[in-house]
């Protein structure tokens, strides 16, 4: 696939590179390998002939290379090479290997670094999805291709800026929308989610991120917050990535969400032992229900009476007893308004077990007997 946004630049404009220019020969290497890989024929050996052909340099010109150039244009064929390979499933399993990964990571950081700056701007504003949600950027005028990886995310000259994240993540080719819009539109995968993460931890680094992004774009980074959290590899980074989405989700106003989100980092935090932290997480669950509840269009439906118990019950495991009772005592009147008693006596039970939690047994006992006698739930609720 050639990046016909950006065919105007350069064919391979990288700094220090002889006329900026691939050779006739080096393309129809290219040519050649992109067609095998189609095929699908022996990936492994046209892998092997690719990075050999397109990387070869004779004696007269690797002195030159060396001499005036101290070694750049090797340098930059064979990262180059190796990123277009990796670029492919295929690739991605032939570099399977710790130093081979390893080396494609620095390899994709190579060539960032490497481009002209113009040419760098160009392709990070045109980033695609390839295979197992991986970030792909297509050099102008060719069908080369380079992966992001995470060294692209660290601390090494040519890494990406904040900005530069923030970019990768909101932009994308016209007809594939944003890069969040496809990661979300995408298969899962979890392959190289370690490069997403470090894209969105670039992109959160300082404050002002959000700003920078459209409500919908913020939105698109809790789902992929939410992913990431799914697949973590410990509970503690599993309920922190449910926590970013959740705030994420809070940002763009996408309350039912946000709540969602908020309850999991809950159970997650719970079940690492973090008590303090899963409590934090549900009373900001309560929060979220109540905001739901608030833009919904009517409190006794089904699905208000629901969003009010979920508040309910996120307060009290949360301890915030005052915000438990307040919703616990809406959640009450909207049941008796709807002629529920039972339901109404259910909660009023539950809010005595509060109160006496609390410290109120002198106020439980009313909606003790209120949870004792359902018949007499609506005169109770009227005194509350």
């Amino acid at each position: 696939m050639i990046n016909a946004d950006v065919q105007s630049v350069s064919t391979f404009p990288f700094q220090g590179y002889p006329a900026s220019q691939l050779s006739a020969r080096r393309l129809a290497v290219l040519d050649e390998f992109d067609a095998a890989m189609d095929t699908g024929a022996a990936p492994r050996h046209a892998i092997e002939t690719f990075l050999k052909s397109f990387t070869s340099m004779g004696p007269w010109d690797s002195f030159k290379d060396w001499f005036a150039h101290g070694g750049t244009k090797q340098d930059v064929l064979v990262a180059v090479a190796r990123c277009h390979v990796a670029s492919f499933e295929e690739g991605q399993c032939f570099f399977a290997g710790g130093d081979d990964r390893d080396s494609v990571n620095v390899d994709s950081l190579t060539v960032l670094r490497e481009l002209n700056p113009d040419v760098r701007s160009a392709i990070l504003a045109s980033p695609t999805l390839g295979a197992n949600q991986q970030i792909h950027f297509f050099l102008p005028g060719t069908s080369l291709c380079v992966p992001l990886g995470t060294a692209c995310l660290g601390d090494g000259d040519g890494a990406l800026t904040r900005e530069e994240a923030v970019g990768v993540l909101t932009r994308g080719v016209e007809d594939a929308g944003p890069l969040l819009a496809q990661f979300i539109a995408s298969e899962r995968s979890s392959r190289f989610l370690v490069v997403w993460r470090d894209l969105l931890e670039r992109a959160r680094h300082e404050n002002g991120w959000k700003e920078a992004m459209t409500p919908e774009n913020v939105e698109r980074v809790g789902f992929v917050c939410e992913h990431i959290a799914s697949q973590a590899e410990s509970s503690a980074l599993g309920g922190l990535w449910y926590r970013h989405g959740a705030e994420a989700f809070c940002e763009a106003d996408s309350h039912e969400n946000a709540a969602r989100a908020f309850v999991n980092a809950a159970s997650v935090f719970s079940g690492a032992h973090d008590e303090k932290s899963a409590k934090t997480a549900s009373r900001n669950a309560g929060y979220a229900f109540t905001r739901q509840f608030d833009e919904m269009d009517g409190g006794q439906t089904d699905r208000g009476i629901r969003v009010l118990r979920d508040a309910f019950n996120a307060f009290d495991y949360a301890g915030a007893y005052d915000s438990a009772l307040w919703t616990g005592m809406t959640l009450h009147r909207h049941l008796c308004d709807g002629g529920q008693a039972e339901a109404a006596a259910e909660v009023a039970r539950q809010i005595a077990a509060v109160m006496r939690r609390n410290g109120l047994p002198g106020q439980a006992v009313g909606w003790e007997a209120m949870g004792a006698e359902p018949s007499n739930a609506g005169q109770v609720a009227r005194n509350e």
